[in-house]
Formats: C-alpha cells, structure tokens, sequence
C-alpha cells in the first residue's frame, strides 16, 4: 500500500488546477514549464504554474496531510484528470510504484506518474512588500471582458499585444482606465468602482502599465464575481493580484502605449441607437458573405427608420438587411466599416440598446451602450463595394 501524503476534496483541487493551469506552458522546451509544482505544509496545499513570464499560485485545503510534500506533475495529465473526476470524492496523493512517482488514487482507479523535483521549479516573485490596494473584482473582471476584443493578436507591435491600464479623471476622482486596441477597433473601458489606482511613477504622458494578455485573462478568470477580497499591486516590472488564497504575478510589458485618445471622437450629435440584440443578429447574417474577414467591409447607410448593413464579398456574394433604429444622424449618410471586428465589439455589449455615433465618412466611428456611457468603442473605417442597385454617393 502507498504511503499517503495528504487527501482533497475533488471540488476544491479542480478549482484550484484551473486557477493555474492558464500559466502552464505546454509548448516549452523546458519541461518544468509543462508541469504544476505542489506544495504542501500545515494542511495547505500550493498548486503553482509559470511560463517565466506569468506566475499563478493557488491554495486547496488538505486533510490528513503528513509533514511536507513537494514535487511537480505534468500540466497535460493533471488536466485530463480534473476533466474525468466527479463533483463529488476525494484525490489521495502519496509514494508511487517507483521512487521517481508520485500514486494519485481517486475511487477505483490508481496512478503512478513521474515527477520532477520542486527545487527546480521557478519563481517570478511571493509579492511580499509590495503597495497592495483593494479594488472591486468584479468591476475589472467585466471591463477586462469588454475590452479583451481589441487585442492586438499580431506580434509587429509588443507594446499593443497587451491592455493598457491607466488612470484617467472622472469628476473630482481618478479612476482605474483599461484600454485594448489592434489598430482597427479600440475598447476603452472606465471603472468607477475602482477610484484611486496605485501605478508606478512614470516618465510617460500618464503614468501606465501594459499588462500580458496571458495575465489580463488570469485576472479576469479570478476576479469573476467577486465583490470584495480582492487586491492589486503594480511595479515599474511587474503586476500582482490576490483573491481567496490565489495570488498571480506577472511581468509587463516594457513600452510606451500609444496616445490613443485623438481616434476618439469628442462629436456625438450624429447617432442612430439600435436594440442591441436584433444588430447583432443582423450584422452577423450580413457577415455570412465575407471572403476576406480584413479586406471585405460592411456598409452602413441610415435611412429614414434605421440603418441598411450590405455587404459584398471578395467572390460577388451579396448581403442586405435593415435594422430599424432611433435616427438622429443625416439620412443616406454611409461609412464603412469591418463587419467582423463589429460583430465581436457588440458581443462585448451587455446592455439592451446601443447608440452609433457618426461624424464623417473618414472618421472612425464610435460605439457606446446605453446606460453604461463609461464604455467607448471604437471601429475605423474602411473602403466598401458598392450593393448593384444602389450605387454610393
């Protein structure tokens, strides 16, 4: 019989895993960076993950654990295991077959698998020290979520792969600001609930932090939800984040983000407001004819009760709907626009109506949910082909 180690509840391990598992590199060359480091002291487990660059720590509550236990397991298995285990059971750890294995037991069934030793597992840093300030987690886990759309997902600008997080004045307070653009659209989402960010001083324009997009959806993954419990800290180098026993590190991005605020728009007279469910349906059935998701663009013309979306793809396929709208805006105005990049900016949206604000064919448009003005988005425009039938003017 093995020697036990220490017993989890399968719900409370599972939650932990999938804490940890977003930092795991499953491509490296390194083979420690493929594995999830396990620590165990005082009745605590630590599961702890890192690329080098990110770093996810997170606790699990153990029972019958026997003095202290460290080793590392393979990310891929451990995962494939937490998918196959019930909600509920336990997981028993203990000695393996081998002296080089670790037995993993769950009802009937029984592991040996090999492990690599904890001592050469790397650490970015405990956050110990550090200006730790409280925020509301579940506001910046729904403005990461707003945002995350305007990645930047080429690699020809680093200092845009990341999202931008800032402080900008709203009243007489500062507000924690996070900003996503790819150059063709530009997420700017304010966070009333999170006045006062504590950022590194900066010689830049506004002091600011770039932060990984690895790291921005492990934050958003742990702040889902949470109202309280939840704190933050930044350096010149790094950002650090703790929620109920789940602390991530990570390393910024080094650059200056652009000054963004010139592609927004200050003009808001000319709009058309939409429900936002019946754009979204009929921008994604326009988008059915797309060939070219950068080059195809979708045509807005306002009419006289809402606005007319058509398409023509790169090999003649044609699309026209109409989406009846609140007009306040020129009638046969029209503007071209990525039909893609909108419809993954309106899914973004959460509330029940949205507003479209217009100032010329060249300039860029700007997007805004109704109730939730502290949210901007941006689409810039682009060249269409013109519907037979209606030629542009």
């Amino acid at each position: 019989m093995a020697e036990v180690w220490f017993r989890a509840h399968h719900s409370d391990f599972r939650r932990a895993l999938g804490m940890v598992m977003g930092a795991v590199d499953f491509g490296s060359t390194i083979p420690i960076l493929g594995h999830v480091m396990f620590s165990v002291a005082d009745d605590v487990l630590v599961l702890r993950a890192s690329n080098l660059d990110l770093q996810v720590d997170a606790e699990c509550e153990v029972f019958e654990s026997v003095g202290h236990a460290s080793f590392c397991l393979p990310g891929d298995r451990l995962k494939a295991l937490s998918s196959s285990l019930p909600e509920s059971g336990e997981i028993i750890f203990g000695s393996g077959r081998f002296n080089d294995q670790v037995s993993i037991r769950s009802g009937k069934a029984n592991l040996s698998i090999p492990f690599l030793p904890a001592q050469d597992f790397p650490c970015i840093g405990t956050g110990d020290g550090a200006d730790w300030y409280d925020v509301d987690g579940n506001e910046l886990s729904r403005g990461i979520s707003n945002a995350s759309f305007a990645f930047n997902k080429r690699d020809d600008r680093a200092y845009l792969a990341g999202m931008c997080f800032h402080a900008s004045k709203i009243g007489k307070h500062e507000v924690l600001t996070l900003v996503a653009t790819d150059g063709i659209s530009l997420a700017r989402i304010h966070c009333p609930a999170i006045p006062e960010p504590r950022l590194p001083e900066r010689r830049y324009s506004y002091p600011h932090v770039i932060v990984p997009p690895r790291a921005v959806d492990s934050l958003r993954k742990m702040f889902d939800g949470a109202l309280r419990g939840c704190s933050l800290a930044t350096s010149d180098a790094l950002i650090m984040a703790r929620r109920d026993g789940v602390t991530m590190i990570s390393k910024l991005i080094d650059g200056t983000y652009p000054g963004y605020e010139g592609v927004i728009s200050p003009t808001r007279t000319q709009f058309v407001e939409a429900a936002t469910v019946e754009l979204t349906a009929a921008v994604r059935r326009v988008n059915i004819v797309i060939d070219d998701q950068k080059h195809d663009a979708m045509r807005v013309v306002v009419t006289s009760s809402g606005i007319q979306l058509d398409l023509v793809g790169e090999t003649g396929g044609i699309a026209v709907e109409e989406v009846a709208c609140e007009v306040s805006a020129p009638i046969d105005f029209q503007v071209g626009i990525n039909g893609a990049q909108l419809l993954k900016l309106l899914s973004s949206i959460g509330t029940d109506r949205v507003r479209i604000y217009f100032t010329d064919a060249a300039t860029p448009i700007v997007i805004v949910p109704v109730g939730i003005e502290t949210d901007i988005f941006v689409l810039q425009v682009m060249r269409f082909r013109s519907v037979p039938g209606r030629e542009a003017q």
